[in-house]
């Protein structure tokens, strides 16, 4: 099961969360790949004896060196990355939520006889009806 936050996460940005099995290390092969491309295409040669000053000048070369990756080094098939990520990933990309994804905290209160919860602080009207139960409260940063 995942964190509920993390959940939310993905209920957020329509995607879906897909674990590894439990002692199936080979389910974890084609991340662990791309980092290993990464770590040895990308950090392994900005590690020549160059020396770059400013934090600019150190991503103009991480930019190079990630452009290199995907756009020019072939694969066993004969294609990019980036070839491979148009013609089959991309058609299916959604595009991103009108809002940011935002953190939810849930509380459980209980509306009073005058129709208000009280919480952090802050005091919320509720329709009368919902006077007397427990409710389920979602408590974001904006309100």
């Amino acid at each position: 099961m995942f964190n509920a936050r993390y959940q939310q996460l993905a209920d957020h940005y329509r995607t879906a969360i897909v674990p590894a099995r439990a002692r199936k290390p080979r389910d974890k092969a084609a991340a662990e790949n791309a980092v290993n491309v990464v770590n040895k295409r990308v950090i392994g040669y900005l590690d020549k004896g160059e020396v770059r000053t400013t934090l600019e000048e150190l991503n103009d070369a991480i930019d190079e060196r990630v452009a290199e990756v995907n756009h020019d080094l072939r694969r066993a098939d004969g294609t990019t990355r980036w070839e491979r990520f148009t013609a089959e990933e991309q058609p299916l990309l959604g595009g991103l939520p009108a809002t940011s994804f935002e953190e939810v905290t849930w509380k459980e209160l209980k509306a009073g006889r005058n129709y208000h919860i009280s919480c952090d602080c802050q005091r919320y009207s509720v329709p009368y009806r919902l006077a007397g139960p427990m409710l389920r409260v979602r408590l974001t940063s904006t309100g």
